[in-house]
């Protein structure tokens, strides 16, 4: 027997042996694609070995998407909100010897959490080593509790105090919290993306009530923003840094707005994207699911 033929016999068949063939399963789920308008309906074939095979789709998108869903069969669901959270506050900061401005503190509160990647992106590019305060809790508001000058405003402005207050507590260079007057245009459709008056307004009430910022313990800065013009946001921040960092350039902070727009960008195309997914599942496997909104 040749050399040839030898290697031959040696070689597995790549089709399914008896025992294979008795614990062969496939399943068939339906749902839609939802990519585009056509809104293909899609039967997808599921195996016992885990893999699928799509059909009904009139191109190739739909199929990319179902088939990177991973169909384990555990009772372990997916949280959105958590993995949400943990990309939200996924980002690293400078270390002390990178950071040649300092460190700059963000408290995690109102319209700060939202858009954490975008603040956070522009303080790193400019040399700053981010500090973010912790997560919101009974002893959080408790700390700044004596500082709130309204009964009535509501709870998530009331634990901004705390959140400052912790900031300060670990001793920051310098604390970040402008005032949004507008935010970033994400639906044509929407009425308007104008702020309420507590996040346009809370980082003055700050400023009056709190006596480490008003008597200047520790910098603090509080520019009027328009998120929806990446201009005058350049504009602004320059402004607001003129005094304390003369050595960060408008076209550095112009680059840094760049990149910070990408970031929250990128975020939020995640995030859909995981919703997305999410979705398909509860389409496929016929489940229910909670949706906080808000």
């Amino acid at each position: 027997m040749t050399e040839e033929k030898k290697a031959a016999v040696k070689t597995s068949s790549a089709i399914m042996g008896l025992s294979e063939l008795d614990h062969f399963t496939a399943e068939k789920e339906f749902t839609r694609c939802g990519l585009c308008e056509n809104n293909c309906a899609l039967t997808v074939t599921i195996f016992s070995d885990g893999s699928k095979f799509v059909t009904g789709n009139r191109c190739e998108r739909g199929a990319e998407k179902v088939t990177k869903i991973k169909f384990d069969r555990s009772q372990q669901k997916e949280n959105l909100v958590d993995y949400k959270y943990k990309k939200l506050f996924k980002f690293k900061a400078l270390s002390k010897r990178k950071a040649p401005h300092g460190v700059m503190g963000i408290p995690r509160v109102l319209n700060m959490y939202e858009n954490y990647p975008l603040w956070h992106t522009i303080l790193t590019d400019l040399g700053f080593r981010v500090q973010i305060s912790p997560k919101s809790d009974k002893a959080l508001y408790e700390k700044g509790i004596e500082t709130i000058p309204s009964d009535t405003v509501c709870y998530p402005a009331k634990m901004v105090h705390g959140h400052i207050q912790a900031l300060i507590d670990k001793q920051v260079d310098a604390i970040f919290y402008p005032s949004v007057i507008y935010e970033r245009i994400e639906n044509s459709k929407a009425p308007n993306h104008y702020n309420c008056p507590i996040v346009q307004g809370y980082p003055e009430v700050i400023e009056k009530n709190m006596d480490p910022i008003r008597d200047g313990q520790v910098k603090y800065f509080h520019p009027f923003v328009n998120l929806a013009n990446p201009k005058t946001l350049v504009s602004s921040l320059t402004k607001a840094f003129a005094k304390d960092y003369p050595d960060i350039s408008q076209e550095a902070i112009s680059q840094a707005v760049e990149h910070g727009y990408q970031a929250l960008t990128d975020f939020k195309a995640d995030l859909q994207a995981k919703a997305d997914e999410l979705l398909t599942k509860i389409a496929l496997k016929k489940e229910k699911a909670i949706v906080l909104s808000g």
